[in-house]
């Protein structure tokens, strides 16, 4: 990557990045010769995927297949005698996952915790650092790094989910991510900026040509344009007025909120297409019981055998709270982490502005934080641990639903009669009449029409923005 103009395409890690430019240490790694191997080596340590494999095609093609049969075993038979939806509705239910595990083996995100650190520790052992004299290995120089993963030194109470590399702890690495990727892309376009003008970072060294390699865009500046001591190579660095490029100052980094409601709101039709499927196909679905159709008469309307028993029972609106309380969870989650980011960028010292993070855990012994930020730092916390208790809360709730339609133990006169939604008005369906079947037939066919279609949504949104693999060698020069 020191070639001004990356050589591949940067490895997607799923960690707690850090970037810090204190002793011009992360222009050296950009401007230096020396540190030419350290981007190559850093991407190779990283060359691992979690890609596809026989095994994973297999299992993706083994759930779609169950899925078939299921939602054609629905369609067959008489309907009017034997109309179960749970096989259908909790189908759908959880047909989320598939194009989740899709997108995840087509993105291949690096979160292995060992790896990543073990790739950036490795690769920080041969970089190099540039000095009042000329460039001596980093480590003999400093502790410090130029990029590192965040670990127990930062405030490990407000910003524990950060710390893991699990990809449901993504959403609080979301705002630290693009602040650090940011800072990477700005320096580059600083660098590059100076590289197309002829500029050499010791001004005094004038410029040497590479030959006809001048002309093509991604050569490498000539090594002796690339040298100079710690305040020049700082200096190439820096923003400068004169050039097109505008500074980056933002501490959340551009266009985050719309990053961030573009990826709830796919989220979101992910997750109630595939609930409202489940939703729908309960709730347009007349219910009757197996075991008790003849002796929950008591909740019989007499005027109920010619019409539909459709509405909110005890099996729509379990599928109805959990949508709910996902969603819920999803936005204490979402708040927390503008909380937690809003806390680290505010505090005197940051990575995010140039330096490592204040070491919180003495800043909590020796000294206390402003009260705004105390405030926001407990708030924060609390946010994160109610939405992890209702997340909990959430998945054995849905399993037990799940356990439950299979079981029979929704077989009851209270939810056979959709007491929910018609209060004291319910009735159980002792048996369907020809009206009933065409309404229910087209509910089923709408619920995983929903169901596949916001899935082939997802997995095709996720497509658009993957890099084609001709177009990641072409600009690598693999081709």
């Amino acid at each position: 990557m020191s070639n001004i103009n990356p050589p591949r395409r940067p490895p997607r890690i799923r960690a707690p990045l850090r970037i810090t430019n204190e002793g011009a240490l992360f222009a050296s790694l950009i401007v230096l010769p020396q540190n030419d191997p350290w981007w190559k080596e850093l991407i190779e340590w990283l060359a691992y995927h979690h890609t596809w494999s026989i095994s994973t095609v297999t299992s993706i093609a083994w759930v779609v297949i169950a899925f078939i049969f299921i939602v054609t075993n629905s369609f067959t038979g008489d309907l009017a005698s034997d109309f179960n939806p749970d096989g259908q509705g909790v189908g759908s239910l959880w047909l989320w996952l598939l194009p989740i595990v899709i997108g995840w083996l087509q993105i291949s995100p690096k979160c292995d915790e060992d790896r990543v650190r073990s790739a950036v520790k490795k690769a920080n052992e041969i970089a190099y650092a540039a000095t009042d004299t000329h460039p001596v290995l980093a480590k003999e120089l400093t502790e410090e790094r130029a990029i590192y993963l965040a670990s127990g030194e930062e405030d490990e109470v407000l910003r524990c989910d950060e710390m893991v590399t699990a990809p449901i702890y993504n959403y609080a690495r979301f705002l630290p991510w693009v602040q650090a990727v940011e800072k990477v892309s700005e320096t580059f376009r600083v660098a590059s900026e100076r590289y197309h003008h002829h500029d050499s970072v010791d001004p005094m060294i004038g410029w040497i040509t590479m030959g006809d390699r001048i002309r093509d865009s991604s050569s490498k500046p000539h090594d002796r344009n690339r040298v100079g001591n710690v305040s020049q190579v700082a200096r190439y660095c820096q923003f400068d007025p004169h050039y097109r490029h505008a500074d980056f100052r933002s501490k959340w980094g551009p266009n985050v909120f719309s990053r961030i409601a573009i990826a709830s709101d796919l989220a979101f039709m992910l997750q109630w297409g595939t609930v409202g499927a489940a939703f729908i196909v309960v709730y347009y679905t007349p219910t009757t019981g197996e075991q008790y159709s003849f002796t929950f008469l008591l909740l019989v309307n007499t005027e109920g055998l010619t019409h539909r028993s459709a509405g909110l029972g005890c099996r729509s609106a379990s599928y109805l709270l959990f949508g709910a309380l996902s969603t819920i969870v999803w936005h204490l989650l979402l708040i927390s982490s503008l909380l937690v980011h809003y806390v680290a960028t505010s505090s005197p010292s940051s990575a995010y502005t140039g330096s490592r993070l204040l070491n919180l855990q003495r800043y909590d012994g020796g000294r206390s934080y402003p009260l705004r930020l105390s405030i926001a730092r407990h708030f924060a916390i609390f946010l994160r641990r109610l939405a992890k208790l209702v997340a909990t809360f959430n998945a054995l709730w849905i399993l037990a639903i799940c356990l439950f339609q299979f079981g029979n133990f929704f077989d009851t006169c209270y939810c056979n009669s959709s007491v929910f939604g018609r209060g004291r008005g319910a009735y159980n369906v002792i048996e369907l009449v020809a009206s009933d079947v065409g309404p229910m037939k087209n509910a089923w066919v709408g619920g995983v029409c929903l169901a596949g279609g916001t899935a082939f949504l997802f997995v095709g949104f996720v497509n658009v923005f993957i890099e084609p693999t001709t177009s990641r060698k072409l600009r690598s020069g693999e081709y």
